[in-house]
């Protein structure tokens, strides 16, 4: 089993390696083969904090396959722990999500994984796996959770990445599979394979030709020997009392010798191709960097407060969030109706964000959960 550090490692050399996004994509997947199952999860180390932050009544094996849930005994010994080292672990669309994430810089958008099927902006293209795959490019499949009667309902229950026959899914650890098998049901290439091939390094600009300035010495007169004396007076040296004249006499020489001393040059007086190399130099080493502009502050966005009976998409809204960080809605799931599983379960938010646990959806509650899932989007890790 790869520890996460010599997968991060391996992921920036495929990245930078030549090769099509989509074949470092696939690569990047199989480095992590026999990392851990969490639900909830999206690259998380493997660690006993972290585990208990996705602990959910309905997948206690977070709990159980975990011998120092508590964090009060060692790791040493853990399979997901090999010599002592870190690994990560993900649920399904997690990792799909992660893959993504590392190779293409770009974000598989959905709390679950009909929620990223249903996305039109996640695909370039969609099909039915009956139908074939496309090959050469990375592909997520999807899979339909069935009813009691075994029909297909209207949920996806699983996703995997395939590339060129084979597969490599997160369901019970990260598994790799040689061939397809025959739960696959739907298959949809990422939108960002559209960028599948790596962009070249950009060719450089042309090296301008060198500008070519006379040789100054004492008696010449112009306005290139005001440039050199500005440059000289810019980084503090005396040039007499006249100043800047253009006349490049006994002071501005002495001041030359002076610059020349300073950067290990021979110190002749004399203004030619190296001291005015070595001035251009100092001059732009001189420039202070200008400040950054500030980021425009948004405009905050106005949400209506929830509470028990609301409905709407404001609501599918709120309970998407939820379900993203893991709380239980209910058997209805996104369904728009804040009714008592939501409530519940904005209360047990509200609880662990140290807010006054009401049940209300009102404005800090909804800066709450949009820091959480800012948070949770941003960081693979």
């Amino acid at each position: 089993m790869n520890k996460a550090a010599y997968v991060d490692e391996q992921i920036a050399k495929l990245k930078n390696s030549g090769i099509p996004l989509s074949e470092a994509a696939w690569k990047a997947a199989l480095l992590c083969v026999a990392w851990a199952y969490v639900f909830g999860a999206r690259g998380q180390y493997c660690t006993p904090g972290n585990r208990r932050a996705k602990d959910y009544e309905a997948h206690p094996t977070i709990r159980t396959a975990c011998k120092n849930f508590d964090g009060t005994g060692s790791c040493t010994g853990c399979k997901w722990y090999p010599d002592g080292n870190r690994t990560r672990f993900y649920d399904c669309r997690g990792f799909t999500y992660w893959i993504l994430l590392m190779i293409y810089g770009w974000k598989l958008m959905g709390s679950g994984c009909t929620a990223q099927w249903n996305n039109a902006a996640n695909w370039k293209a969609k099909g039915n796996v009956a139908d074939g795959i496309p090959q050469g490019v990375i592909v997520c499949l999807f899979y339909y959770k069935k009813d009691k009667k075994g029909n297909r309902t209207s949920t996806l229950e699983h996703t995997g990445l395939y590339y060129n026959g084979e597969t490599c899914e997160c369901s019970n650890g990260v598994q790799h599979s040689k061939t397809l098998n025959k739960k696959w049901e739907v298959w949809g290439i990422p939108a960002c394979v559209e960028n599948d091939i790596p962009k070249p390094e950009p060719t450089p600009a042309p090296t301008p030709a060198t500008e070519t300035r006379r040789t100054l010495k004492r008696g010449s007169k112009g306005d290139d020997v005001k440039e050199c004396q500005a440059y000289l007076v810019k980084l503090g040296y005396d040039i007499g009392p006249c100043g800047i004249d253009g006349d490049y006499g006994k002071a501005t020489a002495a001041a030359v010798s002076a610059f020349q001393a300073a950067n290990r040059m021979e110190q002749d007086g004399i203004c030619g191709p190296k001291t005015w190399a070595a001035l251009d130099k100092a001059i732009a080493e001189a420039e202070p960097a200008p400040d950054p502009a500030p980021d425009p502050t948004p405009d905050p966005v106005t949400r209506r407060t929830l509470k028990r009976g609301s409905k709407g998409d404001d609501v599918k809204e709120c309970q998407a969030y939820l379900v993203k960080l893991g709380y239980d809605i209910g058997p209805c799931g996104i369904d728009g109706d804040y009714g008592r599983a939501t409530t519940a379960a904005i209360t047990a938010f509200q609880a662990a964000s140290g807010l006054k646990q009401d049940g209300i959806c009102g404005p800090l509650t909804w800066a709450a959960l949009d820091k959480a899932a800012a948070e949770a989007d941003a960081s693979p890790c």
